[in-house]
């Protein structure tokens, strides 16, 4: 890693050499990393308050010093990210399918995944319906706390049937139907929540395209799909006669 190599001292005392080579690390690291996970907190985590005083250039004699401590502490980020994104590649690449992201907004106003035939619709051999836990974080928010009942129960319905299938096995891979399987995308480190919903979800579909999985964003919401649109990813709505009938409230989840 050039990290190491640079943080080792391989440039000896010169102080403009050790900010050159630092400064055009950072350089080459911020672009790798934005192909991966767009613009998030892992890339703005480059730049330290070290960094922007080596770029500032106001401490000639504690520059290689500065140099070497932010190249290790980026050293160490970045080993521990490499075998997060190793462990994460091992588990998307456990089932077959394209992946299929649905929002909030899908799991509560449409049909119950179920019975959505997510091959067809998607033109797709197989599909992963794979949630961002952000989605069901909300779905949990939103057992108590939304105005409307229906939704409410909506809620509860559809979380006790996540709970039911998921939870025991930690969010992994498992069937939903023919040619449909489902998971939660549960990172294995804390991650802090965005404040809008939306960007987690993004961030999530963002991440599986930055590793080279087909990945499709399930969402109603124009303003999401746009931002979609900035990298890449497409979108899909169900037609409205996937809609539920409003006067019903959690049909088709207990049965499963």
């Amino acid at each position: 890693m050039q990290a190491e190599t640079i943080s080792g001292g391989a440039y000896g005392p010169s102080v403009e050499m050790w900010r050159s080579h630092y400064l055009s690390w950072v350089d080459g690291a911020d672009v790798h990393l934005r192909s991966i996970f767009g613009a998030s907190v892992i890339r703005e985590q480059l730049y330290t308050e070290h960094y922007w005083r080596i770029a500032a250039f106001d401490v000639l004699d504690q520059m290689p010093r500065l140099c070497q401590a932010e190249l290790r502490y980026q050293r160490d980020r970045l080993g521990r990210l490499e075998q997060r994104l190793m462990r994460f590649a091992d588990r998307l690449d456990a089932v077959e399918g394209h992946f299929a992201l649905p929002d909030t907004h899908l799991l509560l106003h449409y049909q119950p995944i179920h019975q959505i035939p997510w091959p067809r619709l998607l033109g797709q051999r197989a599909v992963r319906l794979a949630l961002p836990l952000r989605v069901v974080q909300e779905l949990d928010d939103l057992k108590w706390a939304h105005r409307d009942e229906r939704v409410r129960s909506r809620a509860r319905s559809g979380t006790a049937m996540l709970r039911r299938m998921l939870a025991p096995l930690g969010g992994v891979p498992r069937q939903l139907a023919e040619n449909v399987s489902i998971e939660v995308l549960v990172d294995d480190e804390p991650v802090e929540r965005a404040a809008d919903a939306d960007a987690d979800v993004l961030a999530a579909a963002v991440e599986l395209h930055g590793m080279e999985r087909p990945v499709t964003l399930i969402t109603g919401d124009a303003g999401l799909a746009t931002q979609a649109g900035i990298y890449g990813i497409p979108t899909y709505e169900p037609g409205p006669g996937y809609l539920r009938d409003r006067s019903k409230a959690d049909e088709g989840y207990d049965e499963m």
